[in-house]
């Protein structure tokens, strides 16, 4: 059951922001006009970014995740540290 479980975990790591980001892009910024032909062409209307689109998104991603698991890293490293300099009572 837990192998289930670990594939369905992730396909909603990939299929949730994916879908949420297509939704967004066909309700609110494009409201549905597309130009089937340029998904297939290099320099496209959407290909014009896509290496630009990929380090903004890297580089974001990077930032929050240091950012968000600061705390918990600067935390954890504390107490490790202070408990091996304690001496044990015997």
């Amino acid at each position: 059951m837990t192998k289930l479980s670990d594939f369905l975990d992730v396909l909603l790591v990939i299929f949730i922001p994916w879908s949420a980001v297509n939704l967004t892009d066909w309700f609110l910024i494009r409201r549905g006009r597309y130009d089937v032909r340029s998904f297939f062409t290099p320099g496209g209307v959407y290909g014009r970014f896509a290496d630009l689109s990929w380090i903004i998104g890297f580089t974001v991603a990077a930032a929050l995740y240091a950012a968000l698991t600061w705390p918990a890293r600067r935390g954890s490293a504390a107490p490790a540290a202070a408990a091996e300099s304690e001496p044990v009572a015997s």
